[in-house]
């Protein structure tokens, strides 16, 4: 989960650990170093000519020896376009599929037994 941090959000002992565990452990140097380029690939902006970058992490992450990495590079290979197309557009869908899960989790929540009439109440209880 460190990694998945920013550098400035981590603490220094953090920072100390994560910095021994690439000096100590190979692949975990490697599993980091594609994490991050990953992780800037998505947070770069603007939002533009991502193709061969995101080309470029998919070759080297099955590339290496990290099974997790190799395989989530393949599963995105598989839906690549799209991949690219979020990558690279400024829309985003991200509120609708929050609001989504909530009302979904508010639902699941009500283990059967909340019929439209309760669902509708709880959802419009908090506005």
């Amino acid at each position: 989960m460190w990694t998945l941090r920013r550098t400035e959000d981590r603490t220094s002992r953090q920072q100390v650990i994560l910095e021994n565990l690439e000096q100590l452990c190979a692949p975990f140097q490697v599993a980091n170093a594609l994490v991050q380029r990953f992780l800037a690939l998505i947070r770069w902006c603007p939002r533009q000519d991502q193709a061969e970058a995101l080309k470029s992490w998919i070759a080297d992450a099955v590339a290496s020896e990290i099974s997790p990495m190799s395989a989530f590079a393949i599963r995105l290979r598989h839906d690549q376009a799209g991949v690219e197309a979020g990558l690279s557009l400024e829309w985003s869908n991200g509120a609708v599929e929050g609001s989504n899960n909530g009302l979904k989790f508010l639902k699941r929540r009500g283990y059967g037994r909340a019929n439209f009439d309760l669902l509708r109440r709880r959802v419009l209880q908090p506005t």
